[in-house]
């Protein structure tokens, strides 16, 4: 995220962000690394993909999601190309590994540490946003491969440059703009609430998923939280949970955090104090070295 952030608050960032990143696939919870390179046999092959992606030169766009301080006027946006997290999912999350001693119970351990802290568990705000339609992309079949190339120099170069089929990003003078005024204002109390990119998974269309979590018992809790470390999938995407969720290029999220009480949201797997906040998606705004043929193979699939 940092670098993310560091090349879109620039003055020069419409040329900064056309500037391929290659991403490293390690760590617990590299959501973007599995979209990019979704085939993950194991931990080496993973890495020799992202470096022969680079060799190759393949490279997608990925939607970035610009994230707003609304306390100082003066402050400086965040970008993700995940999304923010906040609640008992996330706090429990956050010390897993701190249970390191407890084996394979680890996992619900950290749950149940959670859980005895403070029970019901609930994060309270205010979201707004528009009920508008999202943009989709429409897939273009790709261009047709070249031809071999038979000339000496081919025997000792084999790869051959595919920039002429490059997804670009396409810059929107506009893009950043936030809303003056909401059309859908609701008040959510949920034990997690999430704003996803559709980054890591292959739907066409781009916008935020803004999701909230049901009332949930203690054994509920604990038991979707183990489901989701274990499967490493959101809780709010496992199979079978009733979660609020609305799409939105757009939103505003207003916490209320009782006086004393410390909270925390979670960017791209970052601590940020929690705080309001405008959000705002920039469709295709950086491109990411990726395995383009699976990349390509699941966005190719019919909605």
């Amino acid at each position: 995220m940092e670098v993310v952030t560091g090349m879109l608050r620039r003055s020069d960032q419409f040329q900064t962000s056309k500037i391929p990143i290659g991403i490293i696939p390690l760590g617990r919870n590299n959501s973007l690394a599995a979209s990019l390179f979704s085939s993950r046999e194991s931990e080496v092959r993973w890495i020799a993909e992202s470096a022969m992606a680079v060799i190759k030169e393949l490279t997608c766009p990925v939607d970035v999601m610009r994230i707003q301080p609304l306390q100082d006027e003066n402050s400086k946006p965040v970008f993700a190309t995940l999304g923010i997290r906040w609640g008992a999912f996330r706090d429990a999350e956050q010390n897993l590994d701190k249970y390191w001693y407890m084996g394979p119970l680890k996992q619900r351990f950290a749950y149940i540490k959670r859980l005895m802290k403070e029970w019901p568990s609930e994060v309270s705000a205010v979201l707004s946003y528009n009920v508008q339609p999202v943009e989709t992309v429409i897939t273009k079949d790709p261009a047709p491969a070249p031809e071999p190339d038979t000339s000496w120099w081919g025997w000792f170069w084999p790869w051959k440059s595919t920039q002429e089929v490059t997804l670009e990003p396409q810059e929107d003078p506009n893009e950043a703009m936030m809303p003056d005024s909401w059309d859908t204002e609701r008040r959510i109390s949920a034990v997690e609430f999430t704003a996803a990119t559709t980054n890591s998974t292959t739907s066409k269309e781009k916008c935020i998923v803004v999701s909230s979590s049901p009332k949930l018992s203690r054994e509920e809790f604990v038991n979707l939280g183990d489901l989701s470390a274990s499967t490493k999938t959101p809780p709010q995407d496992v199979a079978g949970q009733d979660w609020s969720k609305v799409q939105v290029d757009a939103f505003q999220l207003e916490p209320q955090v009782p006086e004393g009480k410390e909270s925390w949201f979670s960017i791209d797997n970052e601590p940020y104090e929690v705080m309001p906040i405008k959000v705002k998606v920039l469709p295709n705004k950086l491109r990411f070295f990726c395995n383009k043929e699976e990349k390509l193979a699941a966005a190719s699939q019919p909605l």
